[in-house]
């Protein structure tokens, strides 16, 4: 080891390590844990998170940034501290506040910072600073659900979220970045960082060519699906994405809003029939037994063994493989290897599975199973329905199951009542074909009489 203030030279005429060398690194990103902070009540949620970080933060004599990541359920995972600024004033880097969310798996997190001047008002720095998280968060996927400002001594907080709660909604907003980006105000390192990339937002020959679509619950979305161009099969929304491929890290997305739509200058029927033909070849659908997806079992083995086989539709990635259920011909596909209708279970956003309709099987016992398994296995997230859908082959029809269960009742009922229709007509033709008989015989009795 080198000691401070001394120059090593191990061979005469060799350069030491101090010598005009430039050294390779391999960098990797670990989390290490460090002091914890410890509470007499349950973690449940944002809230109790922040009275715990503002007993921990009140008394500092310098502003700290930390983030609070959160999982799917917004129980807190982890803090980290990712900026200590003098007294009046913090520097956070969007890359500090997300790499330990990233390596955390984080579904979401709180951002918190302390004034330790008392005042809890946020100033034009912290709304600057809070707006370009909450931006990068949703290119992310990792939505910035609150900022808390913490006031030094008392401990009162201030909440954007309580004060502001439209800055957190909506979808990312590219105007904000693009603006920011060309005042050079530092608010958007992530369209700094990918300035090529992000320019396929605004070229819709670029865009075409990197769309696909996603699959989401209508209702549950219908606030977001307001501002964005979609199309709804029973109660479920395609909404329209495009690819961005991030340097480094891997695929990102952003989701096609009507303002986008708008300045791409195409209608919305176009948008949908690119998104779906480009899906198709850049997604492409898996379906394949059960077990061959979960265990690898070879597809003729387990269509084999199982009574009833269960298929599971995604697509090669298995991640939003649902969607792949619109994909052009995919009723088609899945009608030829089930051998007709059948009904579609949404296991969730990233796959459903397919069940041959052989007539054993009732809407209401599914739909009670999948409740059942998304209210205690499924992350609220990845959720996609609490229904089932059908498919009628015959009729070349999708729709909830319990809409085609009560079509069929229905096709009974009509088809029973033509049915003693049917029969009264008969009956009526015949009696109209012996009423001369009657006649006759009516009149040779009365002649009898007389």
């Amino acid at each position: 080891m080198r000691m401070p203030g001394k120059r090593q030279r191990e061979v005469p005429g060799q350069q030491s390590i101090d010598d005009y060398q430039l050294a390779q690194v391999d960098v990797r990103l670990v989390l290490k844990e460090s002091a914890s902070l410890y509470s007499t009540e349950s973690l449940s949620g944002p809230e109790q998170a922040a009275r715990i970080m503002a007993e921990a933060m009140k008394d500092l004599d310098r502003e700290m940034v930390c983030v609070v990541n959160m999982d799917n359920h917004l129980r807190p995972i982890n803090y980290n501290v990712v900026s200590i600024g003098s007294l009046n004033a913090s520097v956070v880097p969007v890359q500090n506040v997300f790499k330990s969310s990233i390596l955390s798996n984080a579904g979401s997190i709180m951002l918190i910072h302390n004034h330790p001047s008392g005042e809890i008002t946020p100033s034009s720095e912290d709304y600057e600073i809070t707006r370009r998280l909450v931006e990068a968060g949703k290119l992310m996927d990792i939505p910035v659900i609150d900022h808390v400002i913490i006031g030094a001594g008392a401990g009162r907080r201030y909440s954007f979220r309580e004060d502001q709660p439209d800055l957190f909604n909506g979808s990312p907003d590219f105007s904000f970045i693009s603006r920011m980006t060309a005042d050079r105000k530092g608010v958007s390192e992530m369209a700094n960082a990918y300035p090529s990339e992000m320019s396929v937002l605004h070229d819709y020959s670029q865009v075409k060519k990197n769309l696909f679509i996603r699959l989401c619950n209508a209702e549950k979305n219908s606030t977001a699906l307001k501002a964005v161009p979609h199309r709804q099969e029973a109660d479920l929304a395609m909404t329209y994405h495009v690819r961005i491929d991030l340097p480094g890290e891997g695929m990102g997305s952003a989701m096609v809003t009507n303002e986008m739509l708008k300045n791409f200058g195409v209608s919305e029927a176009q948008l949908h029939e690119d998104a779906m033909q480009n899906s198709k070849e850049m997604l492409p659908a898996k379906f394949a037994p059960m077990a061959t997806i979960l265990f690898g079992v070879p597809e003729e083995q387990a269509m084999a063994e199982g009574e009833i086989p269960m298929m599971v539709l995604t697509n090669e990635k298995q991640v939003y493989g649902a969607s792949a259920l619109f994909y052009p011909e995919q009723f088609e596909n899945m009608e030829e290897k089930l051998g007709g209708s059948y009904f579609v279970l949404p296991s969730s956003v990233h796959e459903i599975i397919a069940v041959p309709d052989d007539g054993s099987l009732e809407a209401k016992d599914l739909e009670e199973m999948v409740t059942e398994i998304n209210a205690s296995q499924v992350e609220p997230r990845d959720q996609l329905s609490d229904h089932v859908y059908h498919f009628d082959a015959r009729e070349r029809k999708f729709e909830l199951a319990a809409d085609y269960e009560t079509r069929m009742n229905q096709k009974e009922q009509a088809k029973g009542k033509d049915s003693i229709l049917r029969k009264l007509d008969e009956k009526k033709h015949e009696a109209g074909k012996h009423a001369p008989d009657r006649h006759h015989q009516k009149a040779k009795t009365a002649e009898a009489a007389r």
